[in-house]
């Protein structure tokens, strides 16, 4: 393959702005084409009422040490330590996350309690003997925790979150998303039968004053700095074949269409709607597989509040499917930039498919509903609030349904075969990745087109079946 002079990225979130900041610096002729008004992607900040709101926690923790360095080097001063608390909000309690063995006993009766203990005690000791098949989300769970713990956590939270049976989930995604320490450790802890509990939770993390989208807002500016284009509202439509090859991307702007060439693209949009773009189109499976692939959307309702604080936790997991949200977070806990001075700015994370009757309802009603819900676990801010605000992103999280790697297979082998087109990032690859993944994403692939290096590295990034989490400490 000839050395490409220009390259567009379709989409400006982490995976498309590095790529084009290190493009940009290369050398190369870059083009952003960006859908939304601003940059940032599944990372962009908006700001109401003398508050900032990200779409949904997008917290700086990373084990890879180019990534980590990336990022100091953008954002600097600009970046604050802060401390990392969860909790499960459930029947009324507050229990640790992830799942300490000491705090279930506590928290939980004692009928409870021993069922639970029993049911642990069997699945870790066939596990040990005879471990059993995972296929779906509830047989890694069951297989792990015993079918007492997914009944009262796992089971609910995880159908409330995807809107889908967990047993029509696949296990893959429970093996790579599930942040827990592993009871059996724990109790041989607090039996003295063992001196230390391996890490694999990170309790502080990185983040920027002013919000995530702070951070793609300096990427942007440098990309831009070093000669990269951005131009937002401009959403892809199509991407031309020639032969092996992509000739460039047809794109809508202002209500009209314009067609950009170039050697290389490189595409962040969702993985379907890749093989949607390429024109010719693929065969009766591509489409098929295609159309199968779906995404879970998120709604998020902005409060601001008049209180100076409400919790010390930055996310709070409400499991319980009668209540409108599944997380909670106060945002002064990830920063106090982002709230005005003496009050606190409250996000609810709804869980939904677009267009569905939870996107689709009023504004008021929303707030509302999700009031009356927050007085119910506690959190009474009816006199409180002083403006709200909702927002919305459609693919948010790429559904692991039990045929999904099929799916997948199906469409990048359709799309990996031209050599000047790259699909990466969450949406990109259907892969729910973290934000640090799709960065370095984005550095393979500027290595690639720039410098002849691997593209199948691309493939690897957040592959493994465990994604545990190093303390984000700069080197």
């Amino acid at each position: 393959m000839a050395k490409a002079k220009s390259v567009i990225v379709i989409g400006a979130g982490p995976a498309g702005l590095t790529a084009a900041d290190r493009l940009a610096a290369e050398g190369l002729d870059v083009l952003v084409l960006e859908a939304n008004d601003r940059v940032g992607g599944l990372c962009r900040t908006v700001a109401f009422a003398g508050a900032t709101f990200d779409l949904g926690g997008h917290r700086i923790i990373t084990k890879d040490d180019e990534v980590r360095e990336f990022i100091f080097d953008l954002m600097g001063e600009e970046l604050e330590l802060r401390r990392r608390k969860s909790t499960i909000r459930l029947w009324g309690k507050d229990f640790a996350y992830p799942l300490d063995f000491k705090n279930l006993l506590l928290n939980m009766n004692p009928v409870t309690t021993l069922r639970a203990g029993i049911d642990y005690l069997a699945a870790a000791g066939r596990q040990r003997l005879a471990p059993r098949r995972d296929v779906s989300f509830e047989d890694w769970v069951v297989n792990r925790f015993g079918r007492t713990l997914y009944r009262i956590y796992f089971g609910p939270y995880t159908e409330k979150l995807w809107g889908r049976p967990p047993s029509s989930i696949s296990a893959d995604w429970a093996a790579q998303r599930i942040s827990l320490l592993n009871l059996w450790d724990v109790l041989l802890l607090l039996l003295k039968l063992k001196k230390e509990q391996p890490k694999t939770y990170a309790a502080e993390f990185h983040y920027p004053r002013g919000g995530i989208g702070r951070l793609y807002e300096a990427l942007a500016a440098r990309a831009e700095a070093a000669g990269a284009e951005i131009r937002t509202k401009a959403e892809a439509v199509a991407v031309p074949r020639e032969g092996g090859r992509v000739a460039g991307v047809v794109y809508w702007q202002n209500g009209n269409e314009y067609r950009e060439n170039a050697d290389f693209v490189i595409s962040t949009a969702p993985l379907p709607r890749v093989a949607e773009m390429l024109q010719p189109g693929g065969d009766a499976a591509v489409v098929e597989a295609a159309a199968a692939m779906a995404f879970r959307g998120l709604r998020f309702l902005n409060l601001v509040v008049d209180r100076p604080a409400l919790t010390d936790n930055t996310w709070i997991y409400v499991p319980e499917p009668e209540f409108f949200f599944f997380r909670i977070q106060d945002l002064r806990n990830w920063s106090p930039s982002l709230c005005p001075e003496g009050k606190s700015a409250v996000e609810l994370e709804i869980a939904c498919d677009a267009g569905d009757e939870k996107w689709r309802l009023p504004e008021a009603e929303v707030r509302e509903v999700c009031l009356a819900d927050l007085a119910r676990v506690g959190l009474d801010l009816h006199e409180a609030v002083e403006a709200y605000g909702t927002t919305a992103e459609a693919y948010c999280y790429p559904i692991y349904d039990l045929d999904y790697r099929r799916k997948i297979k199906a469409v990048l082998d359709f799309v990996w075969p031209l050599d000047n087109l790259l699909t990466i990032g969450r949406g990109g690859l259907f892969r729910y990745n973290n934000m640090d993944h799709s960065i370095k994403m984005g550095l393979l692939a500027a290595g690639h087109i720039a410098r002849g290096a691997p593209r199948e590295a691309i493939l690897e990034i957040a592959k493994e079946q465990s994604v545990f989490e190093a303390p984000h400490k700069r080197s």
